[in-house]
């Protein structure tokens, strides 16, 4: 089983020997490349949509791999028992909804060792619950595909301290390697904001909100970061 760019890179960051769920696992192309590679000892394949399900078993089933990838029709979490696992993998999802999915199930969050997180947004979000949560970034990286830039975070259980906004907004972990790719990603995220500023500023009360203040908060520590 080959995987693309950005599930390769979720894949780096599986620890051996793992107990892993994939949440939203599409057609079981992750558990699938893991399992022959030693780096997963036991697997769950869970989707809450029996379509995706039905070719994960197909591609499970051809790759001889159902006795040791459990597949399972459930809604986030709900697939897995307290201890039954010590990694989650949540990839491609938004990040307002991997925080309900993770917040849904306290219980097994409380034996989870990893979390593997890729949000398609609100990573700055994402990143503060994941601290008020006792749970710490170890490591992260950004990953560019068919135009653009992914975000995987590795988050450990343990308590640290909060970092930054603009750690949390751009990733604490990722800003210690300027690379160019993190050039780019800054370059994205400012003209977000500066056409967000635009936009209000048509409006009197929208320039004068607290949001206006965030938003040239947020552009000014962007500009910081250029280098």
């Amino acid at each position: 089983m080959r995987l693309d760019k950005r599930l390769s890179a979720v894949a780096e960051f599986v620890g051996h020997g793992a107990k892993l769920v994939d949440v939203g696992t599409d057609h079981g192309k992750l558990p699938i490349y893991l399992m022959p590679t030693g780096k997963v000892s036991f697997a769950v394949a869970s989707d809450k949509n029996e379509g995706p399900l039905f070719f994960a078993r197909e591609n499970i089933n051809r790759a001889g791999l159902e006795k040791k990838i459990s597949v399972r029709l459930a809604n986030g979490l709900n697939s897995v028992q307290p201890g039954e696992v010590d990694t989650v993998v949540v990839a491609g999802m938004g990040g307002a909804l991997i925080k309900e999915i993770l917040a849904s199930s306290p219980l097994v969050l409380e034996s989870v060792e990893s979390l593997i997180l890729q949000p398609m947004n609100e990573g700055a979000a994402l990143r503060r619950w994941l601290y008020e949560n006792d749970f710490y970034i170890e490591n992260e990286i950004l990953v560019k595909e068919d135009g653009r830039i992914y975000e995987i975070v590795l988050a450990k259980s343990g308590t640290r301290k909060m970092p930054k906004e603009i750690e949390l907004l751009l990733g604490p972990v990722i800003l210690k390697h300027k690379t160019e790719l993190l050039k780019e990603r800054i370059t994205e995220l400012k003209n977000k904001e500066e056409k967000k500023l635009l936009g209000m500023e048509r409006s009197a009360k929208a320039k004068n909100s607290e949001e206006y203040a965030l938003t040239e908060n947020k552009l000014k520590g962007l500009e910081e970061l250029e280098w």
